[in-house]
């Protein structure tokens, strides 16, 4: 689950938690009087909405169609075949993308996003480019890409954007 604010996210999960544990006959024991139950009952609810709303599950797999399942740049790379997409809507300026290229596999970032600049953050570098629709940001050989990046337009885009890795050969 990725949050915006771990701690309200943490006791959201804590209170959905309990309240799947400690429903209705259990309450009243944590809660230790009984004719507060239903108070305890509203204040789990109350906190566990809190909670989500600062909350929001991994980011979504783009559609099929969305990146092709071959790609090729004569600057990076010929052939390349897609390993994982995601895509956010268009007023959504940043997200985290788990790459999965492991091993000794080349792999390529593929951008698709229509206004501003992109950026990625891989760790220990980053990329940058032009939102110009789709187009490879960059590529590595050798040693694969596992991490979770973080990714961001500089401005709102017009449409859905995203990332895409591929898997190539060195």
């Amino acid at each position: 689950m990725r949050c915006k604010n771990g701690n309200t996210c943490a006791l959201a999960v804590r209170a959905a938690q309990w309240f799947r544990r400690y429903s209705a006959s259990g309450c009243a024991s944590i809660c230790r009087v009984k004719p507060r139950r239903s108070a305890c009952l509203v204040a789990v609810g109350v906190f566990g909405v809190m909670g989500l709303a600062g909350c929001s599950s991994s980011t979504p797999d783009a559609p099929d169609g969305f990146f092709p399942t071959t790609f090729s740049d004569p600057s990076l790379v010929e052939g390349a075949q897609l390993t994982k997409a995601s895509a956010v809507s268009a007023s959504t300026r940043d997200f985290k993308f788990k790459a999965n290229v492991s091993g000794n596999s080349g792999w390529t970032l593929v951008a698709r996003c229509d206004r501003g600049t992109i950026h990625v953050d891989l760790g220990p570098s980053e990329v940058h480019g032009p939102c110009q629709g789709m187009h490879g940001l960059s590529a590595g050989c050798g040693g694969g890409l596992t991490r979770t990046l973080s990714v961001s337009v500089s401005e709102p885009q017009s449409q859905r954007w995203g990332l895409a890795i591929y898997r190539s050969s060195c």
